[in-house]
């Protein structure tokens, strides 16, 4: 599973959003429990909106949550490498102010 994660990672976000965004041009996206939930809190927190925003306002809120998901799926994976290079930078810097 955690090779299958690697991998997911390894596409460029724009890639992501365009796959998610067709998703919902095709519709998928209305058989979600979380499109329902969405547009059920959507009515309740604006109901000034018209039928049209409010169902706008659900499908971007979709987009955004699985998107979400992905960025968090990229954050698990750049860990490692993001304390590899601050170390050698924190490393760098103090070499540089000893020598000084």
């Amino acid at each position: 599973m955690k090779t299958l994660f690697y991998l997911i990672t390894l596409l460029p976000i724009e890639i992501i959003r365009f796959s998610v965004k067709l998703y919902c041009y095709l519709g998928f996206y209305k058989m979600n429990s979380s499109y329902k939930v969405s547009l059920v809190n959507i009515n309740i927190c604006y109901p000034d909106l018209s039928e049209t925003e409010k169902l706008v306002l659900a499908r971007d809120s979709i987009v955004e949550t699985i998107v979400s998901g992905y960025e968090t799926l990229q954050s698990g994976q750049d860990q490692s490498t993001n304390l590899e290079i601050g170390y050698s930078k924190s490393k760098i810097i103090f070499y540089f102010l000893k020598t000084s």
